[in-house]
């Protein structure tokens, strides 16, 4: 049988120190990365705790970090700002069509965009709705419920913000003292029943939720809102992000994210940004159906709570302004508007509806001509004249008292002031 003999070599100690000094020198990111990897790290947790209004482009931002319970903003806090920009300029990296302008947004104990002091007085209605209700482009005092209140002397609660229409109503009806009066929705296009459904059944709490609650009792869901804040939102990300948007200018780098939106000339000649998931809803006939179901259930689920429902349904902007734009007879054809059949729907169902739709259409073509607008050109959302249009429709149509102005064109005096 053959034998296999091992011979042990002995290298000598000078050529082992070249054959390591030869492989250290030829694996510096061996020495580099784990150093890279933990500046960042530490640099991310420093960032994270400087004020997170320093990183912020608007309001929206910075109070959705830490979201009181059952709201989506942070209670009693404030952000001001002298030159905010809107969303669509933002997220489509369009720096030159930035419309710069102020804002100072603030909320109330509960998490919603209200003054802080407590009302003093019994609340004429309790809206809710989206972003366009919250004010996500304006100031506190051009707000839906801020202009409403103005003109008619009553008080009004603007809950805007959680989509969860029939527990934030819940929620509220305990924290304001409220027995019964009227809900009214302020329902946006972009917004389906299944999402609305989904988030009545998402306020169930989490598992994170529950754990916070019995490690810290009554406030375990705040606790959980702020370390969820703190951990999910990290400044350093968009401290690079805004870095490499800088750099992606279509000269350096290419704009990977201007097809997110649309750059349309209106006929006056003014630029005007659209949100591209809107341009091409606005071509696809759709069935509201969803959206009528949700409202009718919610009708229901509120009159058991002592409550009256009514909709205010408001459109898109390129729903609103697609007439009025330079090229607008080479595009396709809109679909008939959804807003149509929902409102016979929900009306059928004997719900108070108004739909903002030729208000708004007919007052945008009015105010054109003059180089002035319901919306803003580089935002999704309407502006202070927009939403005076809706203030004097709801005044006129459920709040003609004694106390409220006489009734007027609801396009009159409105007149756009633009910070450049």
């Amino acid at each position: 049988m053959a034998t296999i003999e091992l011979i042990e070599t002995e290298i000598p100690a000078t050529r082992l120190s070249k054959t390591v000094a030869v492989e250290r020198k030829t694996d510096p990111l061996s020495w580099l990365l784990p150093r890279i990897i933990g500046l960042l790290l530490v640099t991310d947790i420093l960032f994270r705790f400087l004020p997170f209004d320093l990183f912020c482009f608007r309001a929206w931002e910075y109070m959705t970090r830490y979201q009181e319970p059952g709201a989506i903003f942070q209670a009693n806090a404030q952000f001001q700002r002298d030159r905010t920009y809107g969303n669509l300029a933002n997220i489509a990296n369009l720096p030159q069509w930035r419309q710069y302008r102020p804002q100072q947004f603030t909320t109330d104990a509960h998490g919603f965009r209200n003054p802080p002091l407590p009302m003093d007085g019994p609340v004429a209605a309790l809206f809710v709705g989206d972003s366009f209700l919250a004010g996500d482009a304006v100031s506190d005092g051009d707000t839906l419920t801020a202009q409403l209140s103005a003109l008619t002397g009553l008080q009004f609660y603007n809950a805007g913000g959680p989509y969860a229409y029939a527990t934030t109503v819940r929620l509220l009806k305990g924290k304001l003292g409220l027995k019964r009066g009227r809900v009214i929705v302020v329902q946006t296009q972009g917004v389906s029943g299944p999402m609305l459904r989904d988030a009545e059944l998402g306020t169930r709490g989490s598992w994170r939720a529950r754990m916070f609650r019995a490690l810290t009792g009554a406030h375990g869901d705040r606790v959980e809102s702020w370390v969820r804040g703190w951990l999910r939102v990290s400044p350093l990300r968009v401290v690079l992000q805004k870095g490499y948007m800088a750099l992606s200018n279509d000269r350096i780098l290419p704009n990977v994210y201007a097809d997110k939106a649309i750059a349309r000339q209106l006929r006056s000649g003014d630029t005007m940004l659209f949100y591209r998931p809107e341009v091409e809803a606005c071509r696809v006939r759709r069935d509201m159906a969803d959206v009528a179901e949700y409202l009718t259930w919610l009708a229901i689920a509120l009159k058991q709570e002592g409550f009256d429902l009514a909709v205010v349904l408001v459109p898109n902007k390129y729903s609103v302004y697609h007439s009025l734009l330079a090229d607008g007879i080479n595009d396709p054809p809109l679909a008939r508007h959804p807003y149509a059949q929902l409102e016979e729907r929900l009306t059928s169902s004997g719900l108070d509806v108004l739909n903002l739709t030729p208000q708004l259409q007919a007052c945008a073509a009015r105010q054109a001509e003059a180089g002035q607008y319901l919306y803003w050109l580089d935002d999704t959302h309407w502006n202070r004249d927009g939403i005076t249009v809706a203030a004097r429709s709801i005044q006129q149509a459920w709040f003609p008292s004694e106390n409220a102005q006489p009734a007027r064109d609801v396009c009159a005096d409105v007149s756009t002031r633009v910070v450049k």
